[in-house]
């Protein structure tokens, strides 16, 4: 036997030999990394390729109403009644029925003529539901009659400054207006990866989203790299990387925390498009100040401003609370009930 093989095979020394070779081989995985810019070329795979290692996530997600944000019209995600019902407002009907597996609607067209409309996807879950339907040039329109789900009958969603008027076609803010078309006024926060492909030669829209509900990739990014790297033989998340997410979540800041959730939780406009969850919120977006008509004198919420602009004034974001401290993420529900929410922090006396 020649003398480096008697080596060897001596007690222990296979297994040195061995440990070294091991310890070689996950050195060399450790160094080897993907490249920063992978991360700006990571793409969205679905919430299929996340729920088969994060069940629980998605076990508390499905049937949130980041869940139910929008689905497509049927029996199951419908919850008004189209059982013939007509509702009426200053002389406007509008009535609610159906054609076979279809939900329609009869109102009151772009023209002022009155016809019949399909309703194609269901908007929110609680505590209304609206309606959309699809119109010449890829334009999809929400109705401004909803319906009240825990009083479970319709009702008219007027706008803040005209409440008591009758808005006629044509006007921006008549159902077929701007002010309630879904490509630009709603999409972006009820859906996943939206992207509005607006061609201003033709006037037409061929909008487009990866998903049609506010999914895992809306608050933590497009996943192919994260799945790349999980899916992989390596000992541990890429050293470059970390866990390949443009947004990783874990151990983030409160600032970081709650500006992934305020492109959707605020009233903002868009100053540079493009966003993707993790970018800086105020390169993307500019939030609405204390206007008059929006927020009470003391910062508190009047009209539709959402969260962001109050908790950002507040002394709980200012001492580091975050969104997470409140709302379970992925349910979107309370951590707690009553007294105990706020006992976390706030101890009686």
């Amino acid at each position: 036997m020649p003398p480096a093989l008697a080596l060897v095979r001596r007690p222990g020394v296979l297994a040195a030999v061995a440990a070294v070779g091991l310890a070689g081989w996950a050195a060399a995985d450790w160094y080897r990394a993907e490249p920063l810019s992978a991360l700006r070329h990571a793409t969205y795979v679905g919430r299929q390729s996340c729920i088969r290692c994060h069940q629980l996530e998605a076990a508390q997600w499905t049937g949130s109403h980041h869940d139910r944000a929008m689905e497509i019209a049927t029996d199951e995600s419908v919850l008004g009644n189209f059982n013939d019902v007509t509702f009426t407002r200053l002389g406007e009907r509008t009535r609610f029925f159906r054609d076979g597996s279809r939900f329609m609607v009869n109102a009151e067209g772009p023209d002022g003529q009155y016809r019949d409309f399909e309703v194609k996807w269901t908007f929110g879950v609680d505590p209304l539901q609206q309606y959309m339907v699809e119109l010449e040039g890829g334009r999809v329109q929400v109705l401004r009659v909803s319906w009240d789900v825990h009083r479970g009958e319709w009702f008219f969603v007027s706008p803040p400054d005209a409440p008591e008027e009758r808005i006629p076609a044509g006007d921006p803010l008549h159902w077929t207006g701007m002010a309630q078309n879904w490509n630009t006024m709603c999409a972006e926060c009820h859906s996943t990866d939206f992207r509005k492909n607006f061609d201003l030669a033709t006037n037409t829209y061929r909008s487009e989203f990866s998903e049609i509900d506010v999914s895992c990739e809306a608050c933590h990014g497009p996943g192919s790299l994260h799945v790349q790297l999980a899916e992989s033989r390596s000992l541990f998340w890429d050293r470059n990387v970390r866990y390949g997410l443009v947004n990783t979540l874990k151990g983030a800041t409160n600032v970081r925390q709650v500006e992934t959730c305020a492109p959707c939780h605020s009233r903002r406009a868009i100053i540079h498009p493009d966003y993707r969850p993790g970018n800086a919120f105020h390169d993307h977006f500019d939030p609405v100040l204390l206007y008059d008509g929006l927020y009470y004198p003391d910062g508190q919420i009047m009209d539709e401003v959402y969260e962001y602009g109050s908790f950002v004034q507040s002394k709980m974001y200012h001492e580091g609370v975050r969104c997470t401290d409140c709302h379970n993420p992925h349910s979107t529900q309370l951590r707690y009930s009553g007294n105990q929410l706020c006992t976390q922090c706030h101890q009686p006396g």
